[in-house]
C-alpha cells in the first residue's frame, strides 16, 4: 500500500515538527509541554508524540504508537532514525513486535494493509543490516514461509556478496 500524501500519518507530516524537535536546542522538558498539547492538534498528534517521544529516546513507545495508529509511517521514520548497519536493534526489535502485532489483529482490522507493507519494509530493513542466522532467529516459528523466504534470500546474497 503506498503512503498517500493526503493520509493523515503520512511521512510528509514529519518533515516540519522533526527539525525542531530533533535539532540540538530543544531542551528536554520543552517536550512535556509540547506532549500534553498534542491532543489539539487532531490527526498530527500521533505524528507529535512520535517525535516528543523519539528526542526522549523512548524508541519503544515510539514503534508502538507508530503500529497503533500510523503504521504507514513506521519504515520512513526508522529509516530517517535508524539508517545505520550499526544499528541492528531497532529494526530487529521493530520486525519482532509488528509479527507479533499483525498476528494478533483481526483481518478486518483498518490498518492491516498499511501493518503488511510496514512489516515488508522492516524485513527488508532487517535483511540488509543483519547476518542470514541473525535474521532467522528473529522470524516467526508460525507464518507463511513465502512471506519470509524472499528477505532471507535476500539477506543471504547480500551478506555473502563479496565471498
Amino acid at each position: 500500500m503506498a503512503v498517500n500524501d493526503n493520509d493523515d500519518c503520512s511521512p510528509r507530516l514529519f518533515l516540519r515538527p522533526q527539525g525542531l524537535l530533533c535539532g540540538g536546542g530543544l531542551a528536554s522538558g520543552a517536550t512535556d509541554d509540547l506532549l500534553s498539547a498534542a491532543p489539539a492538534l487532531g490527526a498530527a498528534e500521533p505524528i507529535v508524540r512520535a517525535l516528543a517521544l523519539c528526542h526522549a529516546g523512548s524508541y519503544g513507545l515510539v514503534r508502538r504508537l507508530l503500529m497503533e495508529s500510523c503504521p504507514s509511517a513506521l519504515v520512513p521514520f526508522a529509516s530517517h532514525h535508524f539508517p545505520h548497519t550499526s544499528q541492528v536493534s531497532f529494526w530487529s526489535e521493530l520486525l519482532v513486535e509488528l509479527c507479533a502485532y499483525v498476528k494478533q489483529i483481526p483481518e478486518d482490522h483498518p490498518h492491516l494493509g498499511d501493518l503488511v507493507e510496514a512489516l515488508k519494509g522492516a524485513m527488508e530493513g532487517a535483511s540488509r543490516r543483519l547476518e542470514p542466522l541473525a535474521l532467522l532467529e528473529l522470524l516467526p516459528d508460525e507464518g507463511q514461509a513465502a512471506f519470509f523466504l524472499p528477505y532471507l534470500l535476500s539477506c543471504c546474497r547480500t551478506h555473502y556478496q563479496g565471498s
